[in-house]
């Protein structure tokens, strides 16, 4: 009983954890975005 229940919770932190790793994903895509588009106005 007791390992089910640990199995069940760290079934939960992984898919926390994987929402954090999309999350982090879009934010480093989106930092990015914003680096290329600084260096496109600063050119001009």
């Amino acid at each position: 009983m007791i390992y089910q229940r640990l199995l069940v919770n760290l079934k939960q932190i992984l898919v926390i954890l994987t929402d954090l790793l999309v999350s982090l994903k879009q934010i480093l895509v989106s930092l990015a975005d914003l680096l290329v588009n600084g260096a496109i106005l600063i050119r001009m």
